[in-house]
Parts: structure tokens; C-alpha cells; sequence
């Protein structure tokens, strides 16, 4: 290894150690305490949590997530998977801006009212990606 790589595989880790935060949905460890997350497990809680918030569900912070309103009460024909993959693309830049995303691919299954997300993202300036998959039901 180089010593430039080097000092950026220390730069990635000590970035990734000052992310901290509770677990959502909250848990509880077998202590009895909350479950804090680090590093890249919180950014994906984070991704997760953004993508399954409605706008207008937080009270304290109205415009945070996805216009997801539009899917819960409209016909599953007349969503447009271009129309939710902006939506999240929106929300994600805006609400987590320690993440860059690589890809949101958003696919219908069949005549279900089910939407596979998958979304690819690496933490902000680092030199590697995650990847993260799953389903919204509507």
C-alpha cells in the first residue's frame, strides 16, 4: 500500500467513526439500553429511514423524506417508477448529505403493489461503495 492510500484508508476510518447515532426503528440492547450505529450502518439507517418517511409525517421537521402520500392513494398504473426514483434521488441529497449516491433503481414486481428500491451509495469523498436493497409495499 502507498503511503497516500494509507493516510486516506485513516481518513475513511476516522470519518466513518464520528458518525454515531441511534438505531430507527429504536431497539433496545439485551442491557436494556438503546442501540447506537456507526459508520456506514448509520448512513444506511439514515437511507432506510428517509426513504420510508412520508413529508409531513415528522412534525418537527415537515419536509423531511419521500412524497410518498401520492403512492399510498393513487392507482398502482399511474405510478411512474421515473417519478418515485427523482423523489427519493430529492430526498436523499437534501437530508443526507454525508452520502453520494452511485445508482437508485426502482423496479415494479408484476401487478403487486410492490416496488423494489436499490440504491448504491458510498460515504461522502470516500474512495469505496456500499450497496443497499429493499422493498417498499404500497
Amino acid at each position: 500500500m502507498f503511503s497516500g492510500e494509507h493516510q486516506q484508508v485513516d481518513k475513511v476510518q476516522t470519518m466513518l467513526e464520528k458518525i454515531k447515532g441511534l438505531d430507527f426503528p429504536v431497539k433496545f440492547s439485551s442491557y436494556g439500553n438503546l442501540t447506537i450505529v456507526s459508520g456506514e450502518k448509520k448512513l444506511l439507517a439514515n437511507l432506510k429511514t428517509i426513504v420510508t418517511t412520508s413529508v409531513n409525517q415528522r412534525v418537527m421537521r415537515p419536509t423531511y423524506g419521500v412524497p410518498s402520500e401520492d403512492l399510498l392513494f393513487s392507482k398502482i398504473q399511474s405510478i411512474s417508477t421515473l417519478e418515485i426514483k427523482s423523489d427519493i434521488i430529492e430526498s436523499i441529497s437534501l437530508f443526507e448529505p454525508r452520502v453520494v449516491l452511485t445508482y437508485v433503481d426502482v423496479k415494479r414486481k408484476d401487478i403487486e403493489s410492490t416496488f423494489y428500491i436499490d440504491i448504491g451509495f458510498k460515504p461522502n469523498a470516500l474512495g469505496y461503495q456500499s450497496e443497499v436493497t429493499f422493498n417498499i409495499v404500497v
